[in-house]
């Protein structure tokens, strides 16, 4: 009974251990300065996986598309395996890792950053200025979407790493076919329905909402008014048209004046007014961030 006893001590034991191994290994933080650069080290290796989070046939695989992309296009990519990174913004996270470690040339600025990171359930893109026109935010947030996190959402890690890479990697050196690039689904045909039959409702509630207001008698505040005749005005350099009503309800005489003198300066306040919405800026160093 006491060997019984001490048996299962050692295994309890053995077992919390191993528990223990296991959340130190999930739950340790990494520093942007604590991540190893393993090109400082091997110059063929452009996966940075301190824990193993990665098995070596999914690490060999994504080294591989991504030296053949650096021979083929001079665009520098890596990749980034961590457990955690603690309360730090991921985003920052990414620009900072990627400029300290300098990927990408000075000159061309076309580097490419692909974070990951564990216990966030985060991925991140981290894109230079000079690959933005070709791997845009959109674009990133497809690739992350589409080919990765589907993957990680069933456990497959190294399935949706190599995935996602391998999508990059087509997107950056122009042989993605135009149908891989499109998303499924994206833009479903209900969801335009729905979008036409909200614009064709909103039209007409605008259209009888002005048509209520346009007929709301002045006096005895009834919707009431009738359209007797209508007459073209001038006062100094203004040209008006009078509308003449009569309310149906109380009898009363109603004008209302428009204002349709050419080139109204409301029509030019308007035009600069959505002019201005309608404009849009610029940014560089884009990127996507998803999560699972």
């Amino acid at each position: 009974m006491t060997i019984l006893k001490l048996e299962i001590r050692r295994t309890l034991v053995a077992f919390m251990a191993l528990l223990l191994m296991a959340v130190a290994a999930v739950g340790k933080e990494y520093r942007v300065e604590d991540v190893p650069n393993v090109q400082l080290m091997d110059s063929r290796q452009r996966v940075s996986d301190p824990e193993g989070l990665l098995t070596v046939q999914a690490r060999d695989t994504i080294n591989t598309m991504l030296a053949r992309l650096k021979q083929t296009t001079g665009i520098e990519v890596a990749v980034v395996m961590l457990p955690s990174i603690g309360e730090a913004d991921i985003v920052e996270y990414g620009t900072t890792l990627l400029r300290m470690w300098g990927i990408g040339s000075k000159k061309t600025n076309s580097g490419m950053l692909i974070l990951y990171v564990e216990d966030i359930h985060r991925i991140r893109f981290e894109n230079g200025y000079g690959i933005e026109g070709t791997m845009t935010d959109a674009m990133s947030k497809r690739i992350q979407m589409r080919y990765m996190v589907p993957r990680f959402k069933e456990g497959d890690r190294d399935g949706g790493m190599v995935a996602g890479v391998k999508a990059v990697t087509k997107v950056l050196d122009g042989s993605m076919k135009p149908e891989e690039s499109e998303e499924e689904e994206e833009f479903p045909w209900y969801a335009a329905v729905i979008m036409v039959s909200v614009m064709v409702g909103t039209f007409l509630f605008l259209i009888w909402l002005i048509d209520y207001v346009s007929r709301r008698c002045p006096h005895c505040k009834k919707t009431a008014l009738k359209k007797m005749s209508s007459n073209v005005i001038k006062r100094g350099n203004r040209t008006y048209r009078r509308d003449t009503f009569i309310c149906r309800n109380c009898g009363k005489v109603v004008t209302k004046d428009h204002d349709i003198t050419p080139n109204n300066n409301n029509d030019l306040t308007n035009g600069m007014i959505i002019g201005s919405m309608l404009g849009g800026g610029s940014s560089g160093g884009g990127g996507s961030t998803s999560g699972w």
